[in-house]
């Protein structure tokens, strides 16, 4: 076969016309698939550097390795889509995309749990094969910054927020992914508060209860409390050393000191205060008696027989037999009432979702009135009438509610 006999001019054209479309060819799919300026185009939210610095943990992945089947040579995109879009096709963040993918390179890391990890400074254990096939879990539900990862500094790993978006951060214990001994813990007479934030952040102005008290850990900051004073890493990290008498031996060292800063609850309970549908009024005592005119012991500690001592020294003999009554007459209204939130709950299941939202509500109102009774602890002593009017307020509405569970069994 013969060439052409076409003009030099011809020829250079048609070369430089096959090694543009060569260069084309081999090009537009590493840009569209490894640049992240064509990501910019449409991700313009995320056009921070943080967001695209280099993964530690995946350095050599592109983005068409986690968001994309894997079989295009040009994933489409929605604004231009190269084939038709019921097909799964083009770029996905969504977890259908990014869990198989993941899954597909590190496809022994279920069945062979490892022991060890090369990102994995601080030795946590989790045991991958439980989230992934008994929780159902994706790999992106911890692993969401396993490439990009906008926090400074940047790990790639899964952060502590993350756990806490399913276990609870009271009642998970550190030990519970961290080995005994994997995190070197700094004597506890040489930590600062900041030192306990950096694992711990925010604790500072997190809403925690000790000695089943509202406690503040910024509000003891002014005071210049250090952190050995209440806790110690001698035997577990962070342990409370500090009793509840030792907490009284300074609050309670005067006895005009502001007892409504950390009883809160009984401060409004006594005033007949509360943040639900009930006009409560203020106990008789509460404008003309202070805290310790009963509590007059509290800062050596005190028993519920002192405080009965105290009735008798103010109303005379057989006013502390007055106190016992109210205290067991709530208790059993507040013991019946649970009974019968225990009961409406379970009908409640039953119903599934065909609980109108006034029900619910009502429901709701009455436990949260058994819990303020219950919150300030007196069972009546503080504020008797306003208990006890609570308490036969949500009687009230689950007796409606009680009704309309049987009017709608009845019906079936």
């Amino acid at each position: 076969m013969r060439l052409p006999h076409w003009p030099l001019w011809v020829w250079a054209g048609l070369g430089i016309v096959l090694i543009a479309g060569f260069n084309v060819a081999v090009m537009l799919p590493t840009y569209t698939t490894t640049k992240e300026g064509f990501c910019i185009t449409c991700h313009r939210e995320q056009n921070y550097s943080e967001f695209w610095r280099k993964s530690e943990v995946h350095p050599r992945i592109d983005c068409s390795q986690c968001h994309t089947t894997g079989h295009e040579l040009v994933p489409s995109i929605d604004i231009f889509p190269l084939k038709p879009r019921k097909a799964e096709v083009g770029f996905s963040a969504k977890v259908d995309r990014i869990n198989p993918n993941c899954r597909r390179c590190h496809e022994d890391l279920i069945q062979n749990e490892p022991t060890h990890y090369k990102y994995n400074p601080l030795k946590i254990e989790i045991p991958h094969q439980f989230h992934v096939e008994l929780l159902e879990n994706s790999c992106i539900s911890c692993h969401y910054n396993v490439y990009h990862d906008p926090k400074v500094p940047s790990t790639f790993r899964p952060p502590k927020e993350a756990c806490f978006e399913c276990h609870k951060r009271e009642k998970t214990s550190c030990a519970m992914c961290h080995p005994k001994g994997a995190i070197p813990l700094p004597m506890m007479a040489e930590t600062s508060h900041s030192t306990c934030n950096q694992c711990h952040r925010g604790f500072l102005d997190a809403e925690i209860k000790i000695y089943n008290i509202d406690f503040s850990h910024r509000r003891h900051l002014p005071r210049a409390v250090t952190c050995n004073y209440c806790h110690s890493n001698s035997n577990k990290h962070g342990e409370i050393i500090s009793d509840r008498a030792g907490c009284i031996g300074c609050h309670h060292e005067k006895t005009d000191s502001a007892c409504a800063t950390c009883h809160r609850i009984q401060d409004q309970f006594i005033k007949g205060v509360a943040q639900i549908a009930v006009e409560g009024k203020s106990d008789p005592m509460a404008g003309e008696v202070g805290c310790n005119g009963c509590h007059e012991n509290i800062s050596r500690g005190h028993s519920p027989q002192e405080i009965k001592q105290s009735c008798l020294n103010c109303h005379g003999t057989g006013y502390d037999e007055t106190l016992e009554q109210w205290q067991s007459e709530i208790s059993e209204r507040v013991r019946r009432a649970k009974r019968h939130l225990l009961v409406l709950r379970a009908k409640f299941r039953h119903f599934k979702t065909d609980v109108p939202e006034e029900m619910a509500s009502k429901v709701k109102r009455a436990e949260t009135m058994i819990e303020l009774v219950q919150g300030d602890k007196s069972m009546g002593g503080h504020n008797f009438l306003f208990a006890r009017e609570l308490i036969m307020k949500a009687d009230d509405y689950l007796l409606e509610v009680k009704r309309w569970c049987e009017t709608r069994l009845a019906s079936r």
